[in-house]
């Protein structure tokens, strides 16, 4: 996960991608990231795994416990966008 945040840096539409370590259940990983639309984010995702031969995007998506979750939001203000 880390090297595909890796390869995003820079990307078009990406406004935030962070890979982070539950405090509370250590053995988990999440992945919060902020795009400017879904399709950025479909074409960095497609870009990046291109490029990284060495990461199996199906690989990783086996290692979930639980299916990602998409919210949809629209910010308002606040830091860090």
């Amino acid at each position: 996960m880390l090297q595909i945040a890796e390869g995003l840096r820079g990307s078009m539409g990406c406004e935030l991608y962070v890979v982070s370590v539950d405090a509370a259940e250590p053995d988990k990983v999440r992945v919060i990231e902020t795009w400017t639309d879904l399709k950025s984010a479909d074409a960095a995702l497609a870009t990046t795994v291109a490029t990284h031969a060495d990461v199996d995007l199906n690989e990783l998506l086996d290692m979930l416990v639980e299916p990602p979750e998409q919210l949809d939001v629209n910010p308002l203000g606040g830091v860090g966008l």
